[in-house]
């Protein structure tokens, strides 16, 4: 067989198959490609074969338009991780049986009552935000304008996690040096500066900078920020000695590459290793986030860890500090 993509595609989905790939596309004998990305058309094809033509039509638009559209800009922004691909799977599934509720109702996508959509949510236990995507793209299509669902709602941040209990975290992870180096400093990102756990992992090693001056900048947002004692020791020695690294650095740019050739570590690898030390991402996060927000104006916070003033607004709110007067004293 040629050494192609199109040649993997045809070959049984295997592990093997998909290692050899990956390495191939390494050390350039295949163009790079996004294996989340190339997976998706196969699945949705698979997912279509049991769907009467009609609907498998309106199913195939709204995936391709809107889902998989949607994939490719997470792609590009380089944020497209395994669980966004399980949500972009989820929504395609849900739409296909909320055609199949319309279908044993004597209805279409096009003829659906608002009624009707409200009686299919109405059997759900949760709020309909998998249906939510659908029906709005079903509205702004003009396939179905009469039909709609209310905006999913935005719970406040729940904080599981104390302040003495983070600082707990943060001690063990400096100051225990039998853990691996690539864990102490991606738990550092997290816990210290309040890093999602897969953007952590999808860093580059020229997101790091040693000044010549013996400082180590590490750029999470837009600014580069200064790392404290002890953490600049970490991303300084993580940096220079490869070989005490859990995998190979060699040939890659990623700071934390993973198993397979040219790909990052995956984040079931670091959930992993944190777990056990009593180290919950999510939680470690929001304890982060709430003390930087109380901390930091929002508008430097966004700045500096890379989220949204939206999202430093609702931080900087729920830590009761309020950054009103910041322009002014800027």
């Amino acid at each position: 067989m040629p050494i192609s993509h199109d040649a993997f595609r045809q070959l049984p989905p295997h592990q093997a198959h998909k290692y050899l790939r990956d390495l191939l596309t390494a050390v350039g004998v295949l163009e790079p490609y996004e294996p989340l990305l190339d997976g998706m058309q196969p699945w949705l094809e698979e997912k279509l074969v049991q769907v009467p033509a009609s609907q498998a039509e309106i199913i195939r638009r709204y995936a391709h338009w809107k889902v998989i559209r949607h994939m490719i800009k997470l792609h590009e922004q380089g944020r497209l991780t395994a669980s966004a691909t399980n949500a972009a799977r989820n929504r395609i599934t849900a739409a296909i049986a909320m055609l199949d509720y319309f279908h044993r109702h004597d209805a279409t996508a096009a003829t659906a009552t608002q009624a009707l959509v409200e009686r299919y949510v109405a059997r759900r236990t949760a709020f309909a935000s998998l249906e939510y995507t659908f029906v709005t793209w079903l509205r702004t299509t003009r396939i179905n304008p009469g039909i709609r669902l209310p905006t999913p709602p935005d719970g406040p941040p729940n904080l599981t996690l104390g302040h003495e209990d983070r600082w707990r975290q943060i001690g063990l992870l400096l100051n225990d040096s039998t853990l691996l180096p690539w864990i102490r400093v991606s738990g550092l990102f997290v816990v210290l500066f309040a890093l999602p756990l897969v953007r952590t992992l999808m860093m580059r090693t020229d997101q790091v900078t040693l000044a010549p001056d013996g400082r180590v900048l590490v750029t999470f947002g837009e600014v580069p920020i200064e790392m404290p004692p002890g953490v600049d020791d970490l991303v300084r020695n993580l940096l220079a000695n490869g070989s005490t690294h859990s995998y190979t650095r060699t040939g890659t740019h990623w700071l934390f590459p993973g198993r397979i050739a040219g790909r990052a570590m995956a984040a079931t690898a670091l959930r992993a290793q944190l777990y056990p030390l009593g180290i919950k991402s999510r939680a470690s996060r929001q304890a982060a986030l709430f003390q930087l927000a109380g901390e930091v104006p929002a508008p430097v916070l966004a700045e500096l860890i890379g989220i949204t003033p939206g999202t430093a607004a609702t931080w900087a709110a729920l830590s009761a500090r309020d950054w009103s007067g910041y322009i002014a004293e800027r």
